[in-house]
């Protein structure tokens, strides 16, 4: 996405850091999903500061689908492509929380 490479090359790697660190810390704590709230809301406060859109975490999910289903081919099932999506789809509304003007 343009946009999005009109950061600087330092945030943007480290943008892609926190999220593959939310990512693995969601999963990591799938038998304790509340546990991860706190940190998934902080990083929604930061965001604010990023300028981040929701068309950026559409973007993001796009390349996410991308590398799963290229990285694991065959292995990457209709049925891990939903929980991937429902996954996603919960960490951004929880950055979301209380409607932060970032997503307009």
């Amino acid at each position: 996405d343009p946009d999005i490479l009109q950061l600087n090359a330092h945030e943007h790697v480290d943008q892609l850091r926190t999220l593959m660190r939310s990512i693995g810390s969601v999963i990591d704590n799938l038998e304790n999903p509340s546990s991860v709230i706190p940190h998934i809301d902080s990083l929604g406060d930061k965001q604010v500061g990023y300028g981040v859109l929701k068309k950026d975490y559409d973007t993001a999910a796009t390349a996410l689908f991308w590398t799963l289903e290229n990285g694991l081919g065959d292995q990457f099932t209709a049925a891990d492509r939903i929980a991937w999506e429902e996954a996603f789809e919960y960490l951004a509304s929880l950055m979301n929380h209380n409607g932060r003007q970032r997503f307009n």
